[in-house]
């Protein structure tokens, strides 16, 4: 890697054990771990002076007290950026950890697993101001999509912006949610995602448009501080109730069916199945037709079927299957078969048709 130029890519072909930090100073680089394994008992990657770290296709495990996978120093004149995608991360301290005073970092994080034993799992944090002026100062930028990220919290920005989307999972592993302000290192505990800042003082923001959240959701309050930090969940599903001042303009929130909770758009219509298929009796070689009606906003359908009354009930990808109407061939095979429709709303609520039988 430090033989690498700016914009080359490196391309592991064995697993790899570090004893040492590798630092990417000031350049773009380009990891493909092609399926390996690197393992170290320090921290792996220093990221400084506006580098650029991509990072792929593989795992690394770090151990011990410095463990910190992905180390972003923000001391320089630019923002540094990570990008990670369909990357394993896992250590003992911080998997992804940024300070800096002048300079944020941007990170994306795409379908990949981060894990952290005994920390936060990603914490950026940093004063991230220009001559004490909050304003000049560059935020951290967070994107997590179709990911994983599991930590004592699993994500707390110091002064960062957000976004959570696709079918991410947020898992806090402290049984209790606590807040600590303090002017040094992570104020949270218990939380999926947490917004604080400095001496008590939350800044930031976090739009959620998706994914699970195992854990509270929150922004770092201390009385008689006027904090400004801000929510704005317009999807997902939630191990706790979501506060109404969180949800995105013209959401509320909403208990879901099976005890987690989320949020809805205003006036959202309740899903209902108003029409139920009926068993189908026809000839060998012709066609049969599942149907349903439903009322409801932003539905999905998935028609399933089981080969008799004790079978196991399995998906369907004949024609229709996503739709409210089903269609397959009347086989003699077929005979027997069963079929009902899985319908899901957009918070998450599930619910399954009668059962229809296809008579040959």
């Amino acid at each position: 890697v430090a033989a690498a130029g700016a914009d080359d890519t490196v391309v592991l072909t064995k697993d790899v054990t570090l004893t040492e930090a590798i630092a990417i100073n000031g350049k773009a680089v380009t990891i493909d771990l092609n399926g390996k394994v690197v393992t170290a008992t320090s921290a792996v990657f220093l990221v400084k002076n506006g580098a650029e770290l991509n990072l792929s296709n593989g795992t690394v495990n770090a151990t011990g007290d410095n463990s910190i996978v992905v180390w972003s120093e923000g001391a320089g004149s630019v923002a540094n950026e990570v990008n990670l995608d369909e990357v394993t991360l896992t250590a003992d301290t911080f998997v992804i950890y940024h300070n800096g005073l002048k300079y944020g970092a941007d990170i994306t994080i795409n379908n990949s697993t981060l894990t952290s034993a005994e920390s936060v799992a990603v914490y950026l944090a940093g004063r991230a101001t220009v001559d004490n002026n909050w304003a000049e100062g560059k935020q951290n930028t967070l994107v997590i999509e179709d990911s994983k990220i599991t930590g004592v919290s699993a994500v707390e920005t110091k002064r960062g912006a957000v976004t959570v989307k696709g079918d991410s999972e947020l898992t806090a592993t402290a049984e209790t949610a606590t807040m600590t302000p303090n002017k040094s290192g992570p104020a949270s505990s218990g939380y999926a995602l947490a917004l604080t800042g400095n001496a008590g003082i939350a800044v930031g923001s976090a739009n959620v448009t998706g994914g699970t959240f195992n854990g509270k959701i929150g922004i770092e309050v201390t009385e008689n501080v006027t904090n400004d930090a801000t929510f704005a969940v317009s999807g997902g599903i939630f191990s706790e109730e979501v506060p109404a001042e969180y949800c995105a303009e013209g959401y509320i929130p909403v208990k879901n069916n099976n005890g987690t909770y989320g949020v809805k758009k205003a006036g959202f219509v309740k899903l209902q199945i108003t029409e139920q298929p009926v068993s189908v009796t026809t000839n060998l070689d012709t066609k049969a037709v599942f149907k349903v009606s439903t009322i409801g906003e932003d539905l999905t359908y998935q028609w399933q079927y089981r080969t008799g009354s004790t079978g196991t009930w399995k998906s369907t990808s004949e024609t229709g299957n996503k739709t409210a109407q089903l269609t397959v061939p009347a086989t003699a095979s077929w005979n027997g078969y069963e079929y009902r429709c899985k319908v899901t709303d957009s918070n998450g609520n599930v619910f399954y048709s009668n059962v229809a039988k296809l008579n040959v």
